[in-house]
């Protein structure tokens, strides 16, 4: 378990959702388990490589997702819409961006183009097996529950 990612993903989460969403939201403290088996209807993933490799994955509901777009649209976002699949990718990103902030003064890692992945009966390994470990921190929006899950080569 890196901590001091952990703690860059908690500050960069927080500090974008209250940048942008004008929200705040609660963490609890990193854990570290096998690969998350709890279902999410979406998947936000970015590959990380250099100082550190491996993959990052915003997980939360449709809902919550389509709810973080219309905040940040300022207009209505429905769910599955393009909209909502852009807006996902894109507060990602900018979450990642922060992270790198967070994480170190230099370029500690390049950061991929976010892939989003939508439905319920899929898990994602993100090269990870099965049984490999990953820090999955969990967060609270107003009674919205979703995860960052953190997995390091």
């Amino acid at each position: 378990m890196n901590e001091r990612l952990n703690h860059a993903v908690i500050n960069a989460v927080e500090e974008i959702f209250q940048t942008i969403l004008g929200v705040k939201v609660k963490s609890k403290e990193p854990i570290e388990k096998i690969i998350d088996k709890d279902k999410h209807e979406l998947n936000v993933v970015i590959s990380i490589i250099g100082e550190i490799s491996g993959a990052i994955t915003l997980k939360s509901s449709k809902k919550l997702a389509s709810l973080i777009a219309s905040k940040m649209l300022g207009t209505d976002v429905e769910e599955d819409s393009e909209d909502m699949k852009d807006a996902a990718r894109e507060f990602l990103n900018i979450i990642m961006g922060t992270i790198k902030r967070h994480y170190s003064s230099g370029n500690p890692f390049d950061i991929s183009v976010p892939t989003i992945i939508i439905g319920g009966d899929y898990l994602v390994y993100t090269k990870a097996r099965k049984d490999d470990n990953v820090s999955l921190i969990d967060f609270n929006y107003n009674g919205n529950f979703f995860c960052v899950e953190i997995y390091l080569k």
